[in-house]
């Protein structure tokens, strides 16, 4: 039997509720699941995204860029990722959020770039502010360039006066971008800012929401979601679903910005992008769209018929045009011989 558990029927479709999730007209057209030979140009352009991140990190960490060449190629790797958006928006947060990565920090940058971007496409900022954010983004933790490899791959918790360690890297990663005349003015603020919390219990500065540059708000759910669902040497990854209700619940608290948590809805839906799903038809379903405003209605690749027989040939259902099919829960442990690696 399949082990999954409810998904979300009562406590986080509440308090998404009292959020008022009401997703703003985006400011980007983005097409719905495209072609196969489009998907497969969309992963190339992926991958040339990650050597191109990883060059752009080196060469500032070690000063090889210069002034306006660190906006340039920060820029140029952003408008690379809006345009792979704007191609199949799913496909690129599919690729970029179940992958697993062989240098965590390059790898977490441009997923983090992805879903700031996607998140600002969700709220409806125009193509210009998009990239702006996804430039912020990609350098909001250069400074972790700067802290002893020690910390930083331990595989324990932390001590408290490592993480202090850890947390300068807000101050470093400012310090970098001043050596560069041409670094954007929000990549300044988001590099500062993106550990900041709407109820400051953030750092470095403990600011509040008012004080907190609304990029900044964005990249913070970003870069929390993206590190939840991660594993990292001193804890296994989250459920993509139990990190998007841990943010919904620190949302609701005052934690993170409830526009930004929107904006992630909208981004991944309530179902995460990737997750495996069991309808209320009793067949097994994989997310592969978010559908905006409905983020309790995505587009789901069906697997499973409700006897238990992968499909032969697996169909493609747009849940928001379906009131009859609900979700009903989120598998947890997926059956071996389900056809997931061929999608």
């Amino acid at each position: 039997p399949v082990s999954a558990y409810a998904a979300s029927k009562g406590g986080v479709t509440n308090l998404v509720r009292q959020l008022a999730l009401e997703l703003a007209p985006s400011g980007i057209t983005v097409n719905g699941i495209a072609p196969a030979a489009i998907r497969t140009a969309i992963a190339d352009g992926f991958y040339e995204n990650d050597a191109a991140v990883a060059s752009l990190l080196a060469d500032i960490a070690e000063g090889e860029l210069h002034d306006d060449e660190v906006t340039q190629a920060a820029v140029k790797v952003a408008e690379r990722c809006a345009d792979l958006l704007c191609a199949d928006p799913s496909h690129a947060m599919t690729l970029a959020l179940t992958r697993r990565e062989e240098d965590y920090l390059y790898a977490h940058c441009t997923n983090v770039a992805l879903l700031s971007m996607r998140i600002g496409i969700a709220l409806g900022y125009n193509r210009a502010q998009v990239i702006d954010i996804g430039t912020a983004a990609l350098l909001q933790d250069l400074g972790m360039a700067m802290a002893p490899e020690e910390i930083v791959s331990a595989e324990r918790t932390l001590s408290p006066a490592e993480m202090g360690v850890i947390r300068k890297h807000a101050s470093h990663g400012l310090y970098l971008l001043d050596r560069f005349r041409g670094a954007q003015f929000t990549a300044r603020f988001v590099a500062m800012q993106c550990h900041e919390r709407n109820d400051g219990s953030g750092y470095p500065g403990g600011h509040k929401k008012a004080q907190i540059h609304r990029y900044a708000r964005i990249v913070a759910v970003a870069d929390t979601y993206e590190a939840l669902i991660r594993d990292r040497p001193w804890r296994s990854a989250c459920h993509p679903y139990d990190a998007l209700e841990k943010i919904i619940r620190w949302a609701h608290a005052g934690t993170y910005d409830t526009e930004a948590v929107r904006g992630l809805l909208g981004a991944v839906s309530l179902y995460p992008i990737g997750s495996v799903v069991e309808l209320s038809t009793r067949e097994l379903a994989k997310v592969v769209h978010a559908n905006g405003a409905s983020f309790g209605k995505p587009t789901v690749l069906l697997l499973v018929g409700p006897r238990g027989r992968p499909y032969k040939l697996p169909e493609y259902v747009n849940l928001s045009q379906r009131p009859d099919v609900t979700i009903q829960a989120i598998v947890r442990e997926v059956p071996p011989d389900l056809p997931l690696a061929a999608l």
